[in-house]
């Protein structure tokens, strides 16, 4: 893998793997950045999935404010930086379709995805055994007011993530978070703090739960 050279190049760039690849495991010595706002797509559909590993000691990707990811039959795990958003940071926009992610950890917030003042989507995908301070797989904020940041769940799982303070799956936090046929189940954090979803803000935010 390498970090794309998306400036040079009209439209979104498309990062694809071999065959060889397919089932294998890819280990990030560093983050890759995003910050192509044409888009930049990375797929691993055609050879069954890969996965990204932060190895414990790196986050897997940084979407910065003007860019746009998305991710497509990834598992990423082992995610670890000493900052918000074990696995993902995003200021941007970010789109998870048939993804996985399992055990990313921050001791801040969101283990899995951290989306702030941005646009997430993520479809049919997994959740599990990630850990943080706040938002134990996901956490969704904003500190521009509510309608600058929306966080959408279809048919995700979660299950058996922790937050040591609040939120154990999901953490919302000024924003739209808007969940549909999800499952959320065996995730934990402190009594009456939210073991699936804590939800916190000003009289706009919402967490929507659509069975």
């Amino acid at each position: 893998v390498r970090k794309p050279d998306a400036a040079n190049h009209a439209g979104p760039d498309g990062i694809g793997f071999a065959a060889s690849l397919a089932n294998s495991t890819i280990h990030l010595v560093t983050q890759l950045n995003i910050s192509d706002a044409d888009g930049v797509v990375v797929d691993a559909t055609s050879i069954g999935g890969l996965t990204l590993s932060g190895d414990g000691v790196s986050r897997i990707f940084d979407v910065l404010p003007a860019g746009d990811l998305s991710l497509r039959r990834l598992t990423m795990v082992a995610g670890h930086p000493a900052a918000h958003g074990g696995a993902i940071f995003s200021n941007g926009t970010l789109r998870l379709t048939d993804c996985t992610l399992s055990g990313t950890t921050t001791i801040l917030d969101g283990a899995a995805v951290y989306n702030q003042n941005g646009f997430l989507s993520a479809t049919r995908c997994t959740f599990s055994g990630n850990s943080a301070g706040t938002g134990g797989a996901v956490y969704s904020d904003t500190t521009t007011g509510s309608s600058t940041q929306l966080t959408q769940l279809t048919r995700c799982t979660f299950s058996g993530n922790t937050a040591s303070s609040s939120g154990g799956a999901i953490h919302n936090n000024n924003g739209t978070t808007t969940l549909v046929h999800c499952t959320i189940s065996g995730n934990t954090a402190p009594t009456a703090r939210g073991s699936g979803i804590a939800s916190y803000g000003d009289s706009l935010t919402e967490t929507i739960v659509d069975k």
